[in-house]
């Protein structure tokens, strides 16, 4: 299974790392001492290598070739050694370019472990080695002699589990990233041009203002916002329809992908409903007509939590339901789901696109596990595409391992895979179709808990949230969904899981499942403030 890059080294990344194998962006080191001449050039090899691998690699210090502990627990002297710059330093007395190394140290069963996250260059273009390398160690003879890591001139790339010079057919993959700059270099100007447009036609007069192909994304962003302020539908509604055609028929579906989330995100922001409910639309009319291809379900799945993600940050709730709950059904002789997200990410895993289960625990399966790769890829979508994320603009926490308050994309992520699930689950009298499972269950439960306070302690948005389902649903779906993320967290070898729920809204989950007031009720028809306060007596009653 391929490394999902998002540049992220914090303990949810090192826990899905570890569940792959040494690959082109991923190797593993039991041990490492910087101080050691032969240590240090050999990573500075791997990191050059991985760093000409656009988009990057992780190496994982403190852990063996077949992704374990060691037996004696390596343990780290100066942690100041494994700092991002001092890393970054090492690599630049070999090289000219300025390769990015985040790093962070976590211990683990008390052995220490560093995930080191290398950048590819910001230009794309591969980095040649600067100064040769060498160390001497004894030949056995009583005597010293030389040996060569790398020598001025070669380039490096990572492949497989190795480095290896740069051959000719490599050239097309490690000079991607590059060309596409290129393009849009070649195209700027013209972009330039059709954004200072699209911000003047957008402040007043009817007038169309035009959205093309060619076009870059910030460009498309600020021609979309300019169309919706002139109330120009029929505009909007051809770039739909031609971006619903070029996912359908082109190969790399990920660019007409993050261009229909960013349609959606501008209408969430211009609170234009109708917009919203028909990006959606072409979103899931996209999906059916490529759901025999099991990457392009996969790329469309990634596409739908970033758009959910949004919804979630902006506070469209009513627009999660229309979002999630599509049933889908590839065929009469194929069972019939829900919702088509679900449907999406069982063919995704059961073609190896991403790591996830479609499977419930009780089934007792050992690889049952919704390890939340999807997540993260879509979390790499919003670091490379800021057109999926117009309202964060810088949000990575890269600098910064504190990110339980900054990571606002990747709680967003989060708490929408959980609402997913919860719905589709407090839906199943309604819709059919079995049920879901919260791969949010591979992060900190932290992440996740605060939409759920929201929601049951928020009436109107819990009607927004579950329009057809009734009080008691919605609490046997919220028990059982955060039940199922608890056990699998749990599974985890090194980490510890989700806590669980607080008392306070277990005792009104026991409440209202036994048949409390309203239990048969639909959020809209009861007291929002009632709750409130019934929550709020049994917080007390629980500090």
């Amino acid at each position: 299974m391929a490394v999902v890059w998002d540049g992220r080294t914090d303990e949810e990344k090192l826990q899905e790392l570890l569940r792959l194998g040494e690959q082109t962006q991923l190797d593993f080191k039991v041990e490492l001492d910087l101080r050691d001449r032969r240590h240090e050039l050999d990573f500075v090899k791997d990191a050059v290598a991985m760093a000409n691998r656009p988009p990057g690699g992780y190496i994982l210090v403190g852990i063996t070739d077949e992704g374990q502990l060691p037996v004696t627990p390596w343990r780290i002297k100066n942690p100041q050694m494994f700092d991002g710059a001092t890393l970054r330093d090492k690599i630049g007395k070999y090289i000219e370019a300025d390769i990015e190394v985040v790093s962070q140290i976590h211990r683990i069963n008390g052995s220490d472990v560093v995930v080191i996250a290398i950048f590819s260059t910001r230009s794309g273009l591969p980095v040649p080695m600067l100064r040769v390398g060498q160390y001497t160690t004894p030949n056995g003879k009583g005597r010293m002699k030389t040996k060569t890591v790398f020598r001025p001139g070669e380039i490096f790339i990572r492949d497989g589990a190795g480095n290896v010079p740069v051959r000719y057919r490599d050239w097309p993959s490690v000079l991607a990233k590059f060309e596409n700059q290129v393009k849009e270099a070649a195209t700027s100007d013209a972009n330039s041009l059709m954004s200072k447009l699209a911000e003047a036609l957008g402040g007043g007069g009817k007038v169309n203002v035009p959205l093309e192909p060619f076009m870059t994304d910030d460009t498309v962003s600020t021609a979309v916002r300019a169309n919706i302020r002139q109330g120009n539908r029929a505009e909007l509604k051809i770039f739909l329809q031609n971006t619903r055609e070029e996912i359908v028929v082109a190969d790399d579906k990920i660019k007409p992908l993050v261009r229909l989330v960013g349609v959606g995100c501008e209408a969430m922001l211009a609170d234009d409903y109708d917009l919203a409910i028909k990006t959606i639309g072409t979103i899931y009319d996209a999906f059916t007509s490529i759901a025999k291809s099991p990457s392009a379900v996969a790329a469309t799945i990634v596409a739908a939590y970033l758009f959910g993600a949004a919804a979630v940050r902006l506070g469209c709730w009513e627009l999660i339901p229309e979002l999630v709950l599509r049933p889908f059904q590839r065929t009469p002789a194929h069972p019939r789901y829900s919702s088509w997200i679900r449907y999406g990410q069982i063919e995704a895993s059961a073609h190896n696109q991403y790591p996830f289960s479609s499977h419930p625990v009780e089934t007792g399966t050992e690889d049952a596990e919704d390890n939340g790769t999807m997540i993260s890829e879509g979390l790499s979508w919003a670091r490379t595409y800021p057109l999926v994320r117009p309202d964060v603009l810088h949000d990575f926490g890269l600098n910064n391992n504190k990110t339980r308050k900054t990571d606002t994309l990747l709680n967003s992520l989060c708490q929408f895979d959980f609402l997913y699930a919860w719905l589709v689950n407090a839906s199943a009298r309604e819709h059919g179709g079995g049920g879901a499972y919260a791969a949010s269950s591979a992060f900190k439960h932290w992440r996740t808990l605060p939409i759920i306070e929201r929601t049951i302690t928020n009436g109107e948005m819990r009607a927004k949230l579950f329009p057809a389902a009734r009080e008691k649903e919605i609490a046997q779906a919220l028990r059982s969904t955060y039940s199922h993320a608890e056990k699998v967290s749990n599974r985890e070898k090194y980490f510890t899981g989700w806590e669980p729920l607080p008392p306070w809204i277990s005792d009104s989950i026991d409440h209202i499942v036994e048949g409390g007031n309203g239990s048969n009720q639909h959020p809209a028809k009861l007291n929002p403030r009632a709750g409130v306060v019934a929550l709020n007596e049994a917080r007390a009653s629980n500090s």
